[in-house]
């Protein structure tokens, strides 16, 4: 299953990342190349050896809104979302809802 990982940058539990999500079956792990929770899931994915891509904002196209365009590619390049979220990231709220809209499944973890 194609799963993007997403949320706060301050999120910093490698353990609880990684039982979230041995849990799944992923084929391919979808981050934003954020530091926190997006760091995480790639550490986790080369520790397990799962394919990643990474989808980065692109500042120079995009201005200041390149960071909503990339999380709309992370959204509509996954089946399932899994957010750990700190209940205060914009950010990260924006990207659940935004998932929810398109109908991929969606998992938050608070913290």
């Amino acid at each position: 299953m194609k799963i993007a990982v997403i949320g706060s940058r301050t999120f910093d539990d490698a353990k609880f990342l990684s039982e979230t999500l041995d849990a799944h079956n992923i084929s391919l792990l979808i981050s934003g190349g954020a530091s926190g929770a997006d760091a995480l899931a790639e550490q986790y994915a080369h520790q397990k050896g799962v394919k990643t891509h990474i989808i980065k904002p692109d500042y120079k196209r995009f201005g200041r809104g390149a960071t909503f365009v990339r999380n709309k590619e992370i959204v509509l390049s996954s089946e399932m979302l899994i957010a750990f979220w700190d209940g205060k990231s914009k950010g990260t709220q924006y990207t659940i809802e935004m998932a929810r809209t398109h109908n991929v499944k969606v998992q938050v973890k608070y913290f």
